[in-house]
C-alpha cells in the first residue's frame, strides 16, 4: 500500500508540475505575441511580478559546445541573477540548447552581469530594463537582438548587452547597407595588414578623446607626436579630416570591430593594404 501511495503521489506531482509548466509557457508566449495584455493576470499565472522593472537574459550554447548539458542553464541563471542583486527570476526553456530569463533588479539601471560566472561554451545576451508588460516584451526583444549580433560577431564574448550593440544591431538588420556604410566611411583603412589595424586602433582612441592627442597617446601607450603622425596618415587614406563625420567613423569602427571581415564583404583588392608605415 505504501508503494502504491508513493507511486500515486509521484504521478500526481508530475502531472501538476507539468500543468504548471505548460501554463507558464503558454502565458509567456501570449505576452510576447501581444495576446496577453493584463499585467495582473500575467503576474498571477507566472507567479512573477510582471508589473515591476524587468531585464531579460538569453542563455545559449555555441555550436562547438553542443555537449554541454542544458540543465546547467537554470542554476547558472540563478547565480547571474544573484550577482546582479535580482529579487525575482523567471526561467523558460527555449529549446534544447537555450534558456529565456526575466529578472527584477529593483531599479531602472542596466544590471551588472558577472561574465566570470559564465562557463566556456555558454553565451549570455542581455536586454535593457523595461517596466510592466510592455517592458517585459521589449527587454526580451532586445536580448534576442543582442544574441543575434553576438552570434554573427567575431568577438566570442561571454556576455553581450544590447546597450553596447544597439546602434550596430540597427545597421546589422540591413547587411548590404551596413557593408556599404563601413566601406564608404573607412575607405583606405580596411586592410588586413598590421599597419591598417594600427591606424584603426589609433582612430578609435582619437575619437574617444576628441581634440586631446595626449589622452589618446596615453591610451595607446605611445608618444603624442606618434599619434599626430598616425592621424596624418589616417586622414590621407580617408581623403578628409577626422572631425568631418566623426560620429559616422565611430559607428563604422563599431561595425567593423563587431563583425570583422563580414562587415566589409567585397572590399576592393587595392584597399587591402597600403605601403606607408605608421609609427
Amino acid at each position: 500500500m505504501l508503494e502504491e501511495l508513493a507511486a500515486t503521489y509521484s504521478q500526481e506531482r508530475e502531472r501538476i508540475l507539468s500543468g504548471a509548466f505548460s501554463m507558464r509557457m503558454n502565458t509567456v508566449r501570449e505576452i510576447l505575441d501581444g495576446s496577453q495584455n493584463s499585467t495582473e493576470d500575467a503576474s498571477v499565472q507566472l507567479s512573477y511580478p510582471v508589473h515591476r522593472v524587468n531585464t531579460s537574459l538569453v542563455l545559449w550554447t555555441t555550436e562547438h559546445a553542443i555537449s554541454i548539458d542544458s540543465r546547467i542553464f537554470e542554476p547558472l541563471a540563478q547565480r547571474l541573477a544573484r550577482s546582479a542583486s535580482a529579487t525575482e527570476i523567471l526561467c523558460v526553456p527555449s529549446g534544447a540548447r537555450g534558456l529565456w530569463v526575466w529578472m527584477v533588479t529593483g531599479n531602472d539601471d542596466d544590471p551588472a552581469i558577472d561574465s566570470a560566472l559564465v562557463p566556456p561554451g555558454v553565451r549570455v545576451a542581455v536586454g535593457r530594463p523595461g517596466m510592466g508588460i510592455d517592458g517585459f516584451r521589449r527587454t526580451h526583444r532586445e536580448a534576442l537582438e543582442a544574441q543575434r549580433v553576438a552570434s554573427r560577431g567575431q568577438q566570442c564574448l561571454p556576455v553581450t548587452t544590447y546597450r553596447d550593440v544597439e546602434l550596430v544591431s540597427m545597421l546589422a538588420s540591413r547587411p548590404d547597407a551596413m557593408n556599404t556604410f563601413v566601406k564608404r566611411e573607412l575607405q583606405g583603412l580596411l586592410g588586413d595588414d598590421e599597419t591598417s589595424a594600427r591606424l584603426r586602433n589609433t582612430l578609435r582612441a582619437v575619437l574617444s578623446h576628441p581634440g586631446n592627442f595626449e589622452a589618446a597617446a596615453r591610451q595607446l601607450d605611445v608618444h603624442k607626436n606618434t599619434v599626430r603622425y598616425r592621424v596624418q596618415q589616417i586622414e590621407k587614406r580617408l581623403g578628409r579630416r577626422i572631425i568631418h563625420r566623426a560620429l559616422h567613423l565611430e559607428l563604422a569602427l563599431d561595425c567593423f570591430d563587431t563583425f570583422g571581415a563580414s562587415a566589409i564583404a567585397d572590399v576592393p583588392t587595392e584597399q587591402k593594404g597600403h605601403g606607408e608605415l605608421a609609427n
